[in-house]
């Protein structure tokens, strides 16, 4: 686990230093040496992540606090991340909290965004992990992964895709479901009558 994220530090180490951003990862202890989970993912996730939070930033800091934690009698880690990307002061947090509450305001929010937050939530999802985004709190980033590989997630994913049986897959590669109803447009009453 530690390799991983020393991995991804390192690949961004230079654009870290021309920011003039200063980086600090701490692990906390009882931190296992190897988790049961996919490597890549863990490190494609843990990349977005951190490119959404270094992204516009110059100068100042970023900490990342890795911890192992016992949720609901099972392991997890938890990947915390937060900068000084973000300056609010208590009457702003006020009139943003009242904003976020229109839903237009929701809209527009979701809208922008950015694509690396987004790819990682995708990539967490698919894994059962869960990713937390709070813009408003110094631009910080949570990242939750189980210590144990989930085995219903990825057999749920296979099962629900699988055909059923022969006529099942036959319909999937005709593009048909038996299931489906299509209603027809009604018939004209007259037939329109052909050029001669």
């Amino acid at each position: 686990m530690k390799e991983t994220i020393d991995e991804v530090t390192k690949m961004l180490e230079t654009d870290i230093k021309n920011r003039n951003i200063e980086l600090t990862v701490n692990f906390g202890e009882g931190m296992p040496e190897s988790i049961q989970s996919d490597k890549h993912k863990i490190k494609q996730v843990f990349m977005n992540l951190f490119m959404q939070i270094v992204n516009n930033q110059f100068r100042g800091f970023i900490k990342v606090n890795i911890n192992h934690e016992m949720i609901d009698d099972k392991p997890f880690i938890c990947i915390d991340i937060e900068n000084s990307k973000f300056e609010v002061k208590a009457k702003d947090v006020q009139r943003m909290v009242k904003l976020s509450k229109e839903k237009i305001f929701a809209n527009i929010i979701e809208s922008k965004v950015d694509l690396n937050i987004k790819i990682a939530k995708v990539l967490s999802n698919a894994l059962n992990w869960e990713v937390d985004f709070d813009a408003f709190r110094s631009g910080s980033l949570s990242l939750i992964i189980p210590v144990q590989k989930d085995p219903n997630a990825q057999k749920q994913i296979v099962e629900e895709d699988k055909p059923k049986d022969e006529q099942d897959l036959f319909n999937a590669i005709e593009g048909k479901r038996e299931d489906v109803e299509v209603e027809l447009p009604p018939k004209p009453e007259t037939e329109p009558e052909e050029p001669q």
